[in-house]
């Protein structure tokens, strides 16, 4: 069940920073950034969202990795 958790809170994370960092990306990189393309096999994507991608990847990694560090089911009070 604790990786069922990880999994799902890390899927949650992973959309809502790549769609966060990839807005906030958008409004600050040239439009030189913007227009450039870069061809991945059957994807293609431009700069900003391959780094809104690499950022999301991060947080949500981080995030699963907490959640499985994380003592679930014990009083935390001092």
């Amino acid at each position: 069940m604790k990786y069922v958790v990880a999994v799902v809170g890390g899927l949650i994370i992973f959309i809502g920073a790549g769609l966060v960092s990839g807005l906030v990306l958008i409004m600050i990189c040239p439009i030189s950034w913007r227009e450039t393309y870069i061809n991945l096999g059957l994807l293609s994507a431009n700069i900003p969202s391959l780094i809104a991608f690499a950022i999301a990847s991060l947080a949500a990694t981080h995030s699963f990795r907490a959640s499985l560090r994380a003592k679930t089911g014990e009083n935390k009070s001092a």
